[in-house]
C-alpha cells in the first residue's frame, strides 16, 4: 500500500473552528482519499525550516469572545490518497534503484493531479454553496505548495513533486511603445472596456487546465453582443441613431435577436454584414448564441460538445477583429 501526500495553497477558506486539526475520509475517482485540516498556524511541518514563513492558517479568526473561537481561515489543506498498487521491485532483491525511484516520481505526479482534481471540485462547491467567492474563479487550478511525499508501508521514498510550469500561447506581444502608452493609461484611471474584459475572461475560463466552458460561452456571448452594439453606435450617423434606439433600447417593439445584429443591423449602418463576410463565422455565432439560450434558459441541456464550445471562444475572437476592421472603415470615410 501506498501513499500520496500533497499541500494546496488555500486563499483563505473560512471553517467553523470544530474543523481545526480534523481529518475526512472520502474517494473520489476510486482512490481513497484524507482531507486534513491544519491544527495551528504553522503546520504540516512548516515550522520546521527556520526564517521562512508558510502559515497554515490565517491570521484572521471569529471568536465569541476571548476563550471561545468560533471560526478560522485556512491558508493550506493536505491531501493524503492511498494507492493500492507497489513499486517495480518492491520484494527485496527485485529491480533496480533507479527503476524504482523513476517509477515513484512518475506515480507522485499522476497523483498530484487526481489531488488537484479533487481539490479543486471540493473548493468549487464550498465557494458556490457558502459564498466564498474569493476562493478564485471556477477555472482557476489549485496550486500545489510545500512538500509533496510518497510513503510506501509507511516508509518514505526519497522523490519529490513541483507543478509544472503553465505555457501560454504567443497570441501577442506587448512592445516598449505599447507599454509607454498603457503606462499613461494606467496614471489617468483607465480601465479596459467591458467587452475586452468579458472576452478575455471567457478565453481564461476556456482554456485553464480546468475549463468552464458554460462560463465561457456566457461571457463570450455577452462580450460579443455589447461589442456590436458599441459599434453600432459609434458608426451610426445622427439620422440612424433614432432608428438604432427604436431597436436595441426596445426589444418587446423591436425584437432583434443577438445574432441578427451581426447581418440586418449592422448592414443597415454600415453596408457590411458577418453573413455575406464570412458565412461559417456567422454560423457559429448563431449556435454560440443557441448555447447561451441553453445554458441561461434550460440549465445547459442539449447542449454542443465541448470542441464546439471551445470554438465559439475563438470565433468570438474573430468577431472582435471584424467588428474593428467595421469601425476602422467608418472612421477613414469621408
Amino acid at each position: 500500500m501506498m501513499t500520496a501526500v500533497f499541500h494546496f495553497d488555500v486563499p483563505g477558506l473560512w471553517v467553523a473552528a470544530e474543523l481545526q486539526g480534523t481529518r475526512h475520509e472520502t474517494s473520489f475517482e476510486g482512490y481513497a482519499i484524507v482531507l486534513v485540516f491544519p491544527n495551528g498556524s504553522e503546520d504540516f511541518g512548516t515550522d520546521s525550516i527556520e526564517d521562512i514563513s508558510l502559515p497554515t492558517i490565517g491570521g484572521s479568526v471569529s471568536r465569541e469572545s476571548d476563550d471561545i473561537l468560533l471560526a478560522i481561515q485556512i491558508r493550506m489543506l493536505r491531501v493524503e490518497l492511498q494507492i493500492d498498487q507497489e513499486l517495480p521491485g518492491a520484494e527485496a532483491g527485485e529491480g533496480e534503484p533507479s527503476q524504482r525511484l523513476t517509477a515513484a516520481t512518475e506515480l507522485l505526479s499522476a497523483m498530484a493531479e487526481v489531488a488537484r482534481r479533487f481539490m479543486g471540485s471540493y473548493l468549487d462547491l464550498v465557494r458556490c454553496e457558502e459564498d466564498q467567492y474569493w476562493l478564485g474563479p471556477s477555472a482557476k487550478e489549485p496550486v500545489v505548495t510545500w512538500r509533496s511525499q510518497l510513503y510506501e508501508n509507511g516508509l518514505l521514498i526519497p522523490v519529490g513533486y513541483l507543478d509544472p510550469f503553465h505555457v501560454s500561447f504567443q497570441l501577442a506581444t506587448l512592445t516598449a511603445v505599447h507599454h509607454a502608452e498603457l503606462l499613461t493609461q494606467v496614471a489617468v484611471g483607465a480601465a479596459p472596456g467591458l467587452p475586452e474584459a468579458l472576452l478575455n475572461d471567457a478565453r481564461f475560463a476556456a482554456f485553464q487546465p480546468r475549463p468552464n466552458l458554460r462560463q465561457a460561452t456566457l461571457s463570450a456571448a455577452i462580450a460579443c453582443e455589447i461589442k456590436v452594439k458599441q459599434v453600432l453606435f459609434a458608426i451610426a450617423s445622427l439620422s440612424q441613431q433614432s432608428i438604432l434606439n427604436l431597436l436595441l433600447e426596445n426589444p418587446r417593439d423591436w425584437s432583434v435577436g443577438a445574432a441578427a445584429l451581426f447581418d440586418k443591423a449592422i448592414k443597415a449602418i454600415s453596408g457590411r454584414s458577418l453573413r455575406e463576410d464570412d458565412t461559417m463565422l456567422y454560423r457559429d455565432v448563431v449556435l454560440l448564441y443557441e448555447n447561451r439560450n441553453k445554458i441561461a434558459h434550460r440549465g445547459g441541456s442539449g447542449l454542443s460538445t465541448d470542441d464546439v464550445l471551445r470554438e465559439h471562444i475563438a470565433s468570438a475572437g474573430k468577431v472582435f477583429n471584424w467588428l474593428a476592421e467595421i469601425s476602422a472603415a467608418s472612421t477613414s470615410d469621408p
